[in-house]
């Protein structure tokens, strides 16, 4: 299943992409779609690797290998459930930043039944699109607070 997102960002794409790989253990979400806790496993400049702890819909455990390059992320999350693998890009476009997210999900073993019946692709297509819009809303946020004077330390 492949799944793509596209949105113009309000506000500079070295901006968006910096918060965007600010990887760290906080960023845990919890919504009506999912539950997920991350651990941090290695770091450096061009590569994170993380372990991302689903407790809701599923009890399992993503690890997840991405790879920065100059205005994308490339990645790799294996899983019991499934291999998923995609991209996001961050293009400059005047002051604002096209986002693309290319999203390639692979469900293995006795999941290839379960995850290809439609209501299964459905949630899923859903749930990831509502997880990264509210990823982008909670950068744009902090944006907008930050350019008001009213931005917080650390994390955008």
């Amino acid at each position: 299943m492949q799944i793509v997102i596209r949105r113009d960002i309000e506000a500079p794409a070295e901006s968006f992409f910096a918060w965007w790989t600010d990887y760290s253990e906080s960023d845990s979400v919890r919504n009506r779609y999912m539950s997920v806790t991350r651990r941090m496993v290695s770091r450096s400049p061009n590569e994170a690797v993380m372990e991302d702890t689903f407790s809701w819909p599923l009890h399992m455990t993503d690890r997840v290998h991405a790879f920065i390059g100059r205005n994308s992320v490339s990645f790799t999350s294996v899983s019991r459930v499934w291999t998923v693998e995609g991209k996001y890009s961050f293009e400059a476009s005047g002051g604002t930043c096209l986002f693309e997210g290319k999203i390639n999900i692979r469900p293995r073993g006795i999941w290839k039944l379960v995850l290809n019946l439609p209501p299964a692709r459905i949630w899923m297509r859903r749930g990831i699109a509502k997880d990264t819009e509210e990823h982008i809303d909670e950068f744009l946020s902090c944006w907008k607070r930050r350019q008001n004077g009213q931005g917080e330390r650390g994390r955008y």
